[in-house]
């Protein structure tokens, strides 16, 4: 749902379609993170339009009352998952093989712009490096929601 084009229409049919006493619970990240900057790596390199919402603002609690409070009871909690990699090259590698929206993106790029944004998203991930390889903290926001009568 994070990444719905239309939030609004989208709580609105969490909200419709959720019964009385029934309960919904999204996972989503947060602004201000690794996966804000991570966007921002790949931006330069796609031509689509940016969204007229964030997905991240979805990991905003006062945002997620605006569209879902009158609906429901709303609880958050908020958590980091940790991503441990050997090293930059094999982040590179799993997103390659199993992340559609950066292997489409190499895929659409000539090749010396396949290669540059490979060259960055490797330089980003390389801040992340500690003794024993990556470490990659991801900040989430969980947000339970119990369907008002």
């Amino acid at each position: 749902v994070m990444f719905a084009p239309n939030q609004e229409k989208a709580a609105a049919e969490m909200t419709r379609v959720c019964r009385p006493g029934g309960r919904l619970v999204l996972i989503t990240w947060t602004k201000g993170g690794y996966i804000e900057d991570f966007f921002g790596v790949l931006a330069p390199y796609s031509d689509a339009p940016a969204p007229s919402s964030s997905p991240l603002d979805w990991g905003d609690t006062d945002h997620v009352k605006s569209l879902l409070g009158a609906g429901f009871n709303l609880v958050f909690e908020r958590g980091i998952t940790t991503g441990y990699f050997p090293d930059s090259e094999a982040i590179w590698k799993k997103y390659m093989a199993g992340f559609g929206p950066v292997r489409l993106l190499a895929q659409s790029l000539a090749p010396d712009e396949a290669d540059k944004l490979k060259s960055d998203f490797v330089a980003f991930h390389d801040k992340f490096k500690t003794e024993a390889g990556i470490s990659i903290p991801r900040d989430y926001l969980v947000t339970i929601g119990t369907r008002r009568a």
